[in-house]
């Protein structure tokens, strides 16, 4: 075994050592000057280490750092004057009583284990200052290489451990926010979806993924070419870049998409977002599914065509009017009867047409399609665009649209109409003034009931009978005499 005295000298000068006491009385001399001058060679540096050691005690001192000798019979050799401060003079007593508070060893103690593998140990505790620190415990040889205590370093981390409790408190609260914030965008009656400047999609809505048949996490990192055909990528892409460059948002696209579901329509609004920095960083997309909306529309109109087309194929007038007598809607055929071209009509008050001697008949019927609930049937005259009177007759009920009562009705042009029947009246009053005229009587009964339905006025002054008396009377038992029956017959 070399002796622990030549462990200060390097190999060389230990050979030469070696040598000389092999020759103690021829070499005295050298022998003395070799140590001395190794005595004074290890002095100076037992100084610099003594002051390489005092400047690391006083240096984690002064930044707060504990240090501490702990013996394997948990005394404390040696303290720091930080250690002093918050735990006061410990040296010499029991390590976990001066420190922890404890009448026994600290189950979890890192000098023992430091001890038991040689090796450094580490652990986190609260001390009986409420305050948290990490210990770090780590063999100290004794100078003949024997270990028997520790070496440890106390560093308060109170203050990480407050931040680490905030840290996860603000993480349990991100975390809470976004799982909120994903159900709600997951809720939103759309396809959200979230895209950088190179197109690659970073975040998208259940609604997005399922329109897809994929999950989320399939459609994160792809681009719109590898969702959608080339060309609809394109114009998608257009339109993004168009939203990054200019920093404005795009909003109402109608555009198109083929899903596995077949071709959906929507309603596109696109926005720009951005870093802390103010730097465009991709655009935010909310697409709204119109499918069906464009579908209903397509019918509707195809509907509205089909029923454009009826109406302007019929003869008679198709309106509606509101119940305080504007016109909405009427059909083209107004023209024809009024001179005036639909336009020209619609919200004007109607009643403002009528002639001035059918205007309260009009309104009374109006009336009463209002409060029954019924379907009218009226003769009236409206005036032309040229000021005069055309006679019209029309039927009309009221109806709820859109939660409002109107009327909806026809309106048919009466002139042929009252031309014929003008025309029957003269040829009436004609035939009458003929009869009338005659000195030969005249009569007509009806068969079945013998009730005489025409007659003259000779006729009357012969019988001697009023016109309610003969309308009255059997025929032809009531005025004619037995024997003038059986001539007749």
């Amino acid at each position: 075994m070399t002796s622990p005295a030549l462990n200060v000298f390097s190999p060389s000068e230990s050979a030469n050592l070696k040598s000389l006491l092999k020759n103690p009385d021829d070499d005295f001399q050298e022998i003395v000057s070799l140590l001395k001058r190794k005595v004074i060679e290890s002095k100076k540096q037992l100084l610099e280490l003594d002051e390489k050691y005092h400047s690391l005690i006083d240096g984690l001192t002064h930044v707060g750092i504990g240090i501490d000798i702990v013996s394997k019979d948990y005394k404390v050799l040696f303290q720091n004057q930080v250690l002093k401060e918050r735990f006061g003079d410990c040296r010499e007593k029991n390590c976990y009583s001066s420190y922890m508070s404890l009448e026994n060893p600290c189950e979890f103690c890192p000098m023992e284990e430091a001890l038991k593998y040689n090796r450094v140990e580490r652990i986190e505790l609260k001390a009986a200052d409420g305050r948290f620190y990490e210990l770090i415990s780590a063999p100290y040889p004794n100078r003949d290489g024997t270990i028997d205590k520790v070496a440890e370093v106390v560093i308060d981390i109170t203050e990480r451990k407050k931040a680490e409790v905030k840290l996860r408190e603000s993480e349990n609260k991100y975390k809470n926010l976004s799982n909120e914030l994903e159900t709600i965008i997951d809720i939103i009656p759309g396809m959200l979806f979230v895209k950088d400047k190179n197109d690659i999609v970073t975040h998208v809505n259940q609604n997005f993924a399922d329109s897809l048949n994929l999950e989320k996490e399939q459609i994160i990192g792809k681009t719109s070419f590898d969702l959608f055909p080339i060309e609809q990528a394109e114009d998608f892409r257009k339109d993004d870049l168009e939203v990054i460059t200019s920093g404005e948002p795009k909003l109402n696209i109608e555009e198109s998409a083929d899903f596995p579901g077949g071709k959906v329509w929507a309603i596109t609004n696109k926005a720009p977002y951005y870093n802390e920095k103010g730097d465009t960083m991709g655009i935010i997309g909310l697409s709204i599914d119109i499918t069906e909306r464009k579908q209903t529309r397509q019918k509707l109109k195809e509907s509205e065509e089909k029923y454009r087309g009826l109406i302007n194929n019929i003869t008679d007038i198709i309106f509606e009017l509101g119940i305080n007598g504007k016109c909405t809607y009427v059909s083209n055929q107004l023209f024809e009867i009024s001179g005036f071209h639909p336009e020209e009509m619609i919200g004007q008050n109607v009643f403002q047409y009528l002639h001035p001697e059918d205007f309260l008949n009009v309104t009374e019927k109006v009336k009463e399609a209002f409060q029954k609930g019924i379907r009218i049937s009226i003769d009236f005259r409206i005036r032309h665009k040229d000021g005069f009177y055309v006679p019209v007759s029309s039927n009309f009920n009221v109806i709820r649209i859109n939660g409002e009562q109107r009327f909806i009705g026809v309106l048919r042009d009466n002139t042929e109409k009252r031309k014929a029947e003008q025309e029957l009246l003269k040829e009436k009053e004609f035939t009458e003034t003929a009869l009338n005229t005659q000195r030969d009587t005249f009569f007509v009964f009806e068969p079945s009931t013998g009730k005489a339905v025409r007659w003259n006025k000779a006729f009357s002054e012969i019988s001697g009978y009023s016109d309610i008396e003969i309308a009255n009377l059997k025929a032809p038992e009531s005025y004619y005499s037995k024997k003038d029956l059986e001539n007749i017959s």
